[in-house]
Parts: structure tokens; C-alpha cells; sequence
């Protein structure tokens, strides 16, 4: 029987550890979650690394674009700088492969796709370590979910929202050509009206 409530680690154990980090995702592993959530943004290069910004400078010890940056500048910050003054140094900002190789067996993954045309890449790398029937990839962009459909149907996916949309009936139909798995609430709805007692 699968359980009513599914722990998702929002961005690995990111209370505990830095965001979107191999630690992060070790930690929620170690702490019991069912599946992590991340964040996909394409290099200068077009790899594909695990990070939620647009661009390194909140989250590292270095600034600018994550585009505009290929993988060795990047492997060269330090993702676990910013997080706390007794956070361990040299944690690097991970590749979505590196956290497949942590979480396989481990942890199922809701990958959210932010920049690039990447379905195909990530849709190959789900392939390589048989990930297609666990783990999931959301959006915000109805496109990318619709060509994530043509790459792989049975890929499961998940509408990003933090607003009632003004066109209820475009997006039954949107949902529809999507052929979604999951409706993925904005935090503040999620946390108002999951918490909310009664039926």
C-alpha cells in the first residue's frame, strides 16, 4: 500500500545542509525522505547541474550566470560557503548524474527543469539509471512537460503553480495534453491549505 503523504526533501535536506548539494541529498536520505526535490540549470557547456538560481551568487562563494559559466568554473565554487559559518568547506555545486549516483535505490527524484532545452538529456540520464518509473520532472512551463511527454510517455510529470490561473479552461486542457502525474501547489497555498484541520 503506498503511503498517503510522500516525504519530498525540498532541495535535499536544506534546512540541515546546503541546498542542492550531495551532502543535502545524502542527509535527507539518512533522515527517511522518499524522493528529493532539485533544480536543473544548463551550463556554458550544456551540462547539467543541480542548482536553483539563475545564477551562482546567493548560494556560492562566486558570482554570475550559471549560463555564461561552463562545468570546471563552476566545479570550482564553493556551494556550502553561504549556508552557515559551521558549514563544511568545499561543497561543490553537484551534476544531476553525480545525484542520480548518490540517490539510485536510495531516493526517488522530482527534477524541476528551470533553464535550457535539456528534456532529452535528462530524459537519457532517468534511462541510465532506470529512474523513468520513480522519479518525476516538473515545470513551470507547460511546453517542456508536453515535449517531455513526446520523449518519453511514460516519464512521469508535474505542473509547477503558485497561482489560480485566470484561464481555468486552458489548463484542463493544458493538463490534459501533458498528461500530468502530479499538481505541485506553491508553498504558501500548500502550507495554508494542508495545514488546514477537518475534512
Amino acid at each position: 500500500m503506498k503511503p498517503l503523504v510522500l516525504n519530498i526533501a525540498h532541495r535535499g535536506a536544506s534546512g540541515t545542509s546546503p541546498e542542492n548539494t550531495l551532502a543535502a541529498f545524502r542527509a535527507a536520505i539518512a533522515a527517511g525522505a522518499a524522493m528529493c526535490e532539485l533544480d536543473v540549470q544548463v551550463t556554458l557547456d550544456h551540462a547539467l547541474v543541480v542548482i536553483h538560481d539563475e545564477t551562482v551568487d546567493r548560494t556560492t562563494d562566486g558570482q554570475g550566470a550559471v549560463k555564461e559559466m561552463t562545468l570546471a568554473e563552476l566545479k570550482r565554487l564553493d556551494a556550502g560557503v553561504r549556508f552557515s559559518a559551521t558549514a563544511p568547506r568545499g561543497e561543490p555545486i553537484p551534476t544531476l548524474d553525480e545525484v542520480f549516483a548518490v540517490t539510485a535505490g536510495k531516493c526517488a527524484l522530482n527534477i524541476e527543469l528551470k533553464s535550457g532545452e535539456v528534456e532529452k538529456e535528462v530524459v537519457s540520464l532517468m534511462r541510465k539509471w532506470k529512474a523513468l518509473e520513480t522519479s518525476m520532472i516538473s515545470s513551470f512551463d507547460w511546453d517542456r512537460l508536453a515535449r517531455m511527454r513526446e520523449l518519453e510517455v511514460g516519464s512521469n510529470r508535474g505542473s509547477c503553480r503558485e497561482k489560480r490561473p485566470a484561464n481555468v479552461g486552458r489548463r484542463r486542457a493544458a493538463f490534459r495534453l501533458c498528461d500530468q502525474s502530479a499538481l505541485r501547489p506553491g508553498y504558501q497555498r500548500a502550507v495554508r491549505y494542508g495545514s488546514r484541520p477537518g475534512p
